[in-house]
């Protein structure tokens, strides 16, 4: 766990590395990419200061790598062809405005990196996808779709207005079958078991 003394060691690093490339590969390893200019404030503390950032840890971190690996994982198997997908997405309307997301590609799903989606056609295409994968696998035919399914039930109940402690409780519950299935479903070297985005998004609003 990041705190005040390892953050201030590792901007140092990146401050002074001797080369950008060097930074660089410093910020990656630590997910640091600069000092916050709040930082000079007296009594700031920026690993505990700044409020949860829903946009970068779901949308564009645990959304984006579980629909990725979980294409993957329907691809290898020739449950789903990536063209129909496309094409059946692309038919899809709603009366409520929302981000129409481009293509998915190929090289990106089976790839190393992430899907090149912003975070707003991330968010339209996670609850989009069910809509057309539901045309070729079930949640009781498929555990990873069924996981998949899980994350958006706890993605909406995360972003509800207010909570009942019932409902907290489900979705702790929720949290847990998810984290627990996902290592099962993604175990490393394969998959990436769970990343930091997961594991901060997850442990932060639980608290």
């Amino acid at each position: 766990m990041r705190d005040i003394v390892s953050y201030k060691m590792q901007l140092r690093q990146i401050e002074e590395a001797e080369t950008v490339k060097d930074a660089e590969e410093v910020s990656k390893t630590h997910g640091i990419n600069e000092r916050s200019c709040l930082s000079y404030l007296d009594g700031f503390d920026a690993t505990k200061a700044f409020p949860s950032d829903y946009m970068n840890l779901v949308d564009e971190g645990v959304l984006n790598l579980e629909l990725k690996l979980l294409l993957r994982v329907l691809l290898t198997q020739g449950i789903i062809d990536i063209d129909q997908v496309n094409c059946s997405l692309s038919l899809l309307k709603s009366q409520r405005q929302f981000t129409p997301p481009p293509l998915i590609k190929y090289t990106e799903v089976m790839g190393e990196g992430k899907l090149s989606f912003s975070a707003s056609e991330m968010a339209s295409l996670s609850f989009m996808i069910p809509l057309v994968l539901a045309q070729y696998v079930s949640c009781d035919e498929s555990p990873h779709y069924a996981n998949y399914i899980l994350l958006l039930r706890i993605c909406a109940s995360l972003q509800c207005y207010s909570f009942s402690e019932d409902q907290l409780k489900l979705t702790q519950f929720d949290i847990e079958c998810h984290n627990s299935t996902f290592v099962e479903l993604y175990p490393k070297p394969l998959g990436n078991a769970i990343t930091p985005k997961l594991h901060y998004f997850f442990i932060l609003y639980l608290k």
